[in-house]
């Protein structure tokens, strides 16, 4: 069921970055796709204020790295076409309304059912530097044995004001693939957690980002996921 939140003006104190804003046909609110946490959502907005997410889980854009990249169209009568995200299959078509959402394609089936993709794992830490919440996930190889230890890469997104998230990766999956544990995150700076969040690196860029990434790479060698203390980083 939709999530609303209301706010005391247009927009109010809603601290994201929207964009893809339609018209409702009514005339009376506004369509918009943000993205909350690395997850990219549809959102509405009446003319008092009142802010509504109508679907969740989009994205499936960006092939090569996670970014959250996604698209919508709105017909109507309120309807929606989007596109579909996950970590376990690039982008597919999706419809959604008041009542629910479905999906309607299966684009890649014929290539994912021989193929073992990488389990994805959404992770929490606190920064070192602040004791601030940071996101991230991990990404092991197919058929992961935890009894067994695995080189590890740090996988460090560009922008800086950029987010990735819950979304497929063909790189990331080929590192898993190649036998690798790999860690991406979005560490201060990143978009998708508000503007406070995101201008943390304002004129201190790069700074204590540092140790959000570094604090990431501690828990993941905490979970003895990894053989190397000392992570492969890439970055892009």
């Amino acid at each position: 069921m939709p999530t609303v939140a209301t706010r005391s003006s247009f927009l109010g104190d809603f601290d994201r970055d929207i964009g893809n804003v339609q018209w409702a046909a009514d005339g009376k609110g506004l369509y918009f796709l943000y993205n909350d946490e690395g997850d990219s959502k549809i959102g509405h907005i009446t003319m008092n204020g009142t802010v509504t997410t109508l679907a969740e889980g989009l994205g499936g854009l960006s092939l090569g790295r996670p970014y959250n990249a996604a698209d919508f169209t709105v017909s109507n009568n309120g309807k929606f076409a989007y596109t579909l995200g996950g970590t376990q299959h690039p982008s597919d078509l999706a419809v959604a309304d008041k009542k629910g959402s479905q999906r309607l394609t299966f684009v890649n089936d014929d290539l994912f059912s021989f193929r073992n993709v990488g389990d994805v794992e959404e992770i929490w830490w606190n920064s070192s530097f602040d004791d601030r919440k940071i996101q991230g996930w991990i990404v092991t190889p197919p058929n992961f044995d935890p009894n067994k230890k695995y080189p590890f890469i740090l996988e460090i997104h560009g922008g800086p004001f950029q987010s990735y998230g819950s979304v497929y990766s063909a790189e990331i999956q080929a590192y898993a693939a190649a036998g690798y544990v790999v860690l991406y995150s979005n560490p201060r700076g990143s978009t998708s957690y508000g503007a406070e969040f995101g201008n943390l690196i304002h004129h201190d860029y790069p700074n204590h980002d540092y140790e959000d990434l570094m604090s990431g790479v501690d828990t993941v060698i905490e979970k003895g996921l990894c053989g190397y203390q000392q992570p492969l980083c890439h970055r892009r």
